[in-house]
């Protein structure tokens, strides 16, 4: 075995369950090592990435669609190729890659298999993200959310501080019953000690590529400058609870720029004053409702939503 390839950690995880949350410990947790990251983004609008950014100076964003989608592989594959000169990062300790939530890591070791990225990089660790407010629906409605939890290594029951320890637990039989190699553990803000990059992973998934249209999920994204009233805006996107898997994205509001993070258990703003980036907010959502996502993200565009304070 070559003992130089780079290590590579992979993070799945529906949308919203904390990857970025998890990528943020990592900084924290190996601040002693030379890392990069990806992060991949279904929406159009890079806000993860973004965030990251703000705490580290390696990390590439690959929005728009899935690593793991025949669409986006391409430029995914050029990327780990190119990674440490990319990076300015000629010895690298390790890679983590934050996947799309709606991707398939199974496919991971066939792509790298393929493309020959295995003689580059070795697979040292898959963990899934899970958020157990949703788990058990999205189980249910998604074939991907079971995916990742077959093919982790490590499983994270995130949020274990805002659900009742009831609904945690059962969160984590249910992972179980899809997983019983994967070690389990419950977290609150993804804050756990791991070991990512010193192992091989175990994992013998196998998956799909993701299909460049996904009938599961709708997305749209409206780009606005003007200033918003996020109150206005956070009622209509809670009408929308049963529409909507994710909300997120920049704004503008009376007080500067705003980075709004929406999910259908939690709502998080933080005031950006030093934003220098481009603002653009995006929804992403069931597929069977298309027109209304279409209709919100067109409204916050077309001015809806507008902070009539700051227009007087």
């Amino acid at each position: 075995m070559n003992t130089t390839r780079i290590p590579l950690c992979l993070v799945v995880g529906f949308l919203g369950s904390g990857k970025t949350t998890l990528l943020k410990s990592i900084i924290r947790q190996f601040s002693d090592k030379k890392l990069a990251f990806v992060v991949n983004e279904f929406s159009e609008i890079d806000a993860d990435g973004a965030a990251l950014q703000r705490e580290h100076d390696k990390v590439v964003c690959l929005p728009g669609g899935s690593v793991f989608c025949r669409c986006l592989s391409g430029q995914f594959i050029h990327t780990l190729q190119e990674l440490p000169s990319l990076l300015d990062l000629p010895h690298c300790d390790g890679v983590v890659v934050e996947a799309s939530g709606i991707a398939d890591p199974g496919v991971a070791p066939q792509m790298m298999q393929e493309t020959g990225l295995n003689a580059l990089y070795r697979l040292t660790r898959v963990i899934a993200v899970v958020d157990p407010g949703n788990v058990a629906q999205l189980l249910d409605e998604l074939p991907n959310t079971r995916a990742q939890l077959a093919a982790a290594d490590i499983i994270l029951i995130n949020k274990s501080d805002i659900h009742p320890a009831a609904q945690v637990n059962d969160a984590a039989t249910l992972a179980r019953s899809i997983n019983d190699t994967a070690v389990i553990e419950r977290v609150a803000y993804c804050e756990i000690a791991l070991d990512l990059f010193s192992a091989e992973s175990c994992s013998k998934a196998s998956g799909n590529y993701a299909l460049c249209a996904d009938p599961n999920f709708a997305a749209a994204t409206a780009h606005t400058t003007m200033p918003v009233d996020v109150d206005k805006l956070l009622r209509a996107i809670n009408s929308l609870h049963r529409e909507l898997y994710r909300a997120k994205g920049f704004l503008k509001s009376d007080a500067g720029a705003v980075y709004l993070d929406w999910t259908p258990s939690s709502a998080s703003r933080f005031d950006l004053p030093d934003h220098q980036g481009p603002y653009g907010f995006s929804f992403i959502g069931r597929g069977e409702k298309t027109p209304a996502i279409n209709a919100i993200a067109a409204r916050l565009q077309s001015g809806a939503f507008n902070d009539e304070r700051e227009q007087c």
